[in-house]
C-alpha cells in the first residue's frame, strides 16, 4: 500500500512541508510496520489548508502549527508501549532535522483501533475528523466515523475546549511579557498564538447559536455576515487574529491580542451562562463561576463523562498517594473542579494583563491560587519574598502533576514535554 498525499496539492503548500509529512509516515510506518495499521489520516489546520507557515530572511522555512495525524489500527491490533515509545523518539528526532525554529511546532500523533473509531461519541473532534481528515494511507477510515451534526453534538464536551485553549495559552505565555525583556520574535510568537486561541472563540461560540463550520476561515466568513447581532459584537473583533493565524499578516499587536483574548474568553463563558457581560465582568468572576456552575455548562454526555470520571479515579489515587484523607477526595471526585479551574486559568491570564497595575495583577493571581488550590488540593500562598514573576511561575509548575493526570491522562505527554514548552522564549 502506497502513501497518497495527492490532496493536499489543492493547499500549495510549500515543497517542504509535503517533504515533512512524507518522511513523517514513512518513518510511522517503518516502525510500526503495515501489519498492524489500518489507516494514517491528518488531521488539524495541516489537513483543513489552514497551516501557519512562513519562510525566513535567509529562505529556511518556519511552521507556526503542528503536523497531526491518527494512526487506525487493524482490528484487533495492538501496540507495545514500547514501540508507542520507540516511535515518540523517532519523530522528536525527525523534529529537530527539520529545523524548525517556532516553539509552536510539534509532529502530534493519536492511536485509535478501527473499533473504537466506530463508537467515537458525537464531539467537535470527531466532526473535524470527518470533516477535514485526509487519509494518506490506509482503507477508508473515516467512513466508519459516525456522523456529527448541531443535533447530536455534545456541548458540554465543546464548552470545556474554553478550559483547553486557556491551560494551552497559559503553558506558553511567558511571565516576562509583562516588561519588554523579551526578543521581537518571542513577543510574535506570543502575539500570534493569543491570535490562534482567539478564533477558537467562534469554534464554540457559533454552534450554541446552531451554527456548525468545519474550518477557521469558514467560521470568520460567517462571523462577519453576524456582525449585526449585538451577541456576536460581544465576543470582540477577530479579523487582526484572523489575518495573523491564517496569512501570518496584519498589525496585531502583543496588548491588543491579549486583551481580546481574555475579553472574548469572558465574554464568550457570559453568553454561555446568559451572564451580563460588561467591561467589569474580570471583577465578578465569582458571580460568573456561580451562573456557569448553576447553567452546567461544561455538561457532557454520558460517556465522555465516563471516561472523565475515570481520569479523576486516577487523580483521586494520587491524591490518597499524597496523604491526602479519603473524606477530603471523596467530596473533591464528587465535585465538579472544571469550574474553579476555570476560574483558576481565567485568574492566571489576567494577572499578566498589560494593561492593569502592579496590585492588581498581584490580587488576580491570589484570586488564581484560591480557585486552582481547590482543584489540586494544595495550600499554595503568595510568596512576599519572591517576585510576582515567580509567584505566577511557581503556580503554574504546582499544575502540572495534576495536569498530566486530568488533562492528558489519554496521551503521550510527559512533565518533560511541558517543561519544554514553557521553557521556549529567547534567552
Amino acid at each position: 500500500m502506497l502513501l497518497n498525499l495527492s490532496k493536499l496539492d489543492e493547499f500549495c503548500y510549500p515543497k517542504e512541508v509535503v517533504q515533512h509529512l512524507k518522511t513523517i509516515f514513512e518513518k510511522t510506518i517503518e516502525t510500526l510496520g503495515d501489519g498492524a495499521i489500518f489507516s494514517i489520516v491528518l488531521i488539524g489546520s495541516t489537513a483543513r489548508g489552514e497551516l501557519s507557515y512562513r519562510f525566513n530572511s535567509d529562505n529556511t522555512l518556519d511552521i507556526f502549527s503542528d503536523y497531526e495525524f491518527i494512526i487506525v489500527l487493524k482490528r484487533g491490533g495492538r501496540l507495545s508501549v514500547s514501540i508507542v515509545e520507540i516511535l515518540k523518539a523517532n519523530l522528536s528526532e525527525l523534529k529537530r532535522n527539520f529545523h524548525i525554529r517556532s516553539p509552536l511546532f510539534d509532529i502530534d500523533f493519536g492511536i485509535v483501533s478501527i473499533t473504537k473509531l466506530k463508537i467515537t461519541p458525537n464531539t467537535l473532534w470527531a466532526y473535524e475528523v470527518k470533516e477535514n481528515g485526509v487519509e494518506v494511507y490506509g482503507n477508508g477510515a473515516l467512513k466508519y466515523l459516525k456522523t456529527t451534526n448541531i443535533r447530536n453534538l455534545d456541548f458540554g464536551n465543546l464548552n470545556e475546549l474554553i478550559i483547553v485553549r486557556l491551560w494551552n495559552m497559559l503553558l506558553h505565555t511567558d511571565s516576562r511579557a509583562l516588561s519588554e525583556d523579551i526578543s521581537r520574535y518571542s513577543k510574535f510568537v506570543l502575539t500570534f498564538y493569543y491570535a490562534r486561541n482567539i478564533l477558537d472563540i467562534l469554534t464554540i461560540y457559533l454552534p450554541n447559536k446552531n451554527i456548525l463550520a468545519p474550518s477557521y476561515s469558514e467560521r470568520f466568513r460567517i462571523y462577519r455576515e453576524l456582525t449585526d447581532n449585538c451577541a456576536a459584537n460581544d465576543l470582540g473583533q477577530f479579523g487582526m487574529a484572523h489575518d495573523l493565524k491564517l496569512k501570518l499578516t496584519g498589525h496585531l499587536t502583543l496588548e491588543e491580542s491579549q486583551n481580546t483574548f481574555i475579553n472574548g474568553y469572558l465574554a464568550l463563558a457570559s453568553s454561555l451562562s446568559g451572564f451580563s457581560h460588561s467591561h467589569d465582568t474580570m471583577y465578578r468572576l465569582d458571580e460568573l463561576i456561580n451562573i456557569m456552575r448553576e447553567k452546567c455548562i461544561f455538561a457532557e454526555k454520558f460517556v465522555r463523562k465516563i471516561r472523565r470520571k475515570k481520569l479523576e479515579g486516577d487523580v483521586c489515587i494520587f491524591f490518597l498517594k499524597k496523604k491526602k484523607s479519603c473524606p477530603q477526595v471523596l467530596k473533591w471526585f464528587l465535585s465538579d473542579i472544571r469550574y474553579d479551574l476555570f476560574g483558576g486559568l481565567i485568574c492566571m491570564h489576567l494577572s499578566l494583563n498589560i494593561v492593569l497595575n502592579k496590585q492588581e495583577r498581584r490580587r488576580f493571581l491570589e484570586q488564581a491560587i484560591g480557585h486552582l488550590n481547590k482543584v489540586i488540593m494544595e495550600d499554595i500562598q503568595y510568596n512576599c519574598a519572591r517576585t510576582f514573576e515567580q509567584n505566577w511561575r511557581d503556580v503554574r509548575t504546582a499544575m502540572f502533576d495534576f495536569m498530566l493526570i486530568w488533562f492528558y491522562g489519554r496521551s503521550h505527554q510527559t512533565i518533560d514535554d511541558l517543561n519544554s514548552v514553557i521553557s521556549w522564549s529567547d534567552k
